[in-house]
């Protein structure tokens, strides 16, 4: 299982999947997604939801998510920024749903043609008609969903430790990164990081630190410029042993296998692999 913080600064991406699993990750966009069949598990904040046919899950930016196939599926998903429309960044900014799954979501049909209208587009350099029917898509789709869902207030001040720290420890990930050395760094008590830990991500911080480490583990073994070893020790680990059975326990294989794997399908980020990543 993955864990990383997103800094995606492109305007919007959109495409389809047929395989929804991903770990747990924030950004700082708007997600939406659309099942078209089969199931899978979404999860904030360690909260589960179960997303079936015809339904819409969506992630508010800086929420923490990440989602576990159940099965094979066909999903579109979006990725906005909030700013992106200037008359819903107010609400992006101050509140939260109090469910992020619309049940039946995708049987409005008009919210349906304009999310695959979106995934069959790309934007087109200069083109300024194109990113304007794209922003009339984006529109129609949040004018539509957000009258679907019940908000509540957001709380802004855990939500920015939270990046706080996680930003503090993609910085530092190469490093000895222990919890006292990040409490010690930010001026923050680690008792409450290991509850922050605990209650939004539903891991320890060792775990999570293992699981960032593993995921930029898969970018190095995926480029094939380094051996195994050096990709060790460059993400951290402070032995080859350590990080294969880290790396078996976030994605199921040794670190050869996956970079056999990789090689063979010719794919990055299986899950995801339907739109553009930065």
């Amino acid at each position: 299982m993955r864990f990383f913080y997103e800094d995606k600064s492109r305007t919007f991406s959109a495409g389809r999947g047929g395989r929804l699993d991903f770990g747990p990750h924030l950004h700082g966009h708007v997600e939406i997604v659309g099942m078209l069949s089969g199931c899978t598990c979404g999860f904030i904040e360690s909260k589960k939801y179960d997303i079936t046919p015809g339904d819409i899950f969506i992630v508010f930016p800086n929420q923490i998510h990440y989602y576990e196939s159940r099965m094979d599926e066909q999903y579109m998903i979006l990725l906005f920024p909030p700013d992106m429309a200037d008359e819903f960044s107010h609400i992006f900014n101050d509140k939260i749903p109090k469910s992020p799954l619309v049940k039946g979501g995708l049987k409005d049909e008009l919210l349906l043609e304009a999310m695959k209208a979106m995934t069959r587009q790309r934007t087109e350099d200069g083109n300024i008609f194109r990113e304007m029917e794209q922003k009339g898509y984006f529109f129609l789709i949040l004018g539509r969903l957000l009258e679907k869902l019940k908000l509540q207030a957001a709380t802004p001040g855990e939500l920015a430790t939270v990046n706080l720290i996680l930003n503090y420890c993609m910085s530092h990930y190469s490093e000895r990164l222990l919890l006292e050395d990040v409490a010690n760094a930010l001026h923050i008590n680690k008792y409450y990081i290991s509850h922050l830990f605990s209650q939004k991500m539903g891991m320890g911080f060792g775990d999570y630190v293992r699981s960032l480490r593993v995921s930029q583990a898969c970018r190095l073994l995926e480029k094939r410029s380094m051996s195994i070893t050096e990709v060790a020790y460059s993400v951290g680990f402070s032995s080859s042993r350590t990080f294969n059975r880290a790396f078996i326990k976030y994605v199921g294989l040794t670190p050869r296998d996956y970079q056999k794997k990789q090689f063979q399908e010719g794919v990055m980020y299986p899950a995801f692999q339907a739109y553009d990543r930065p």
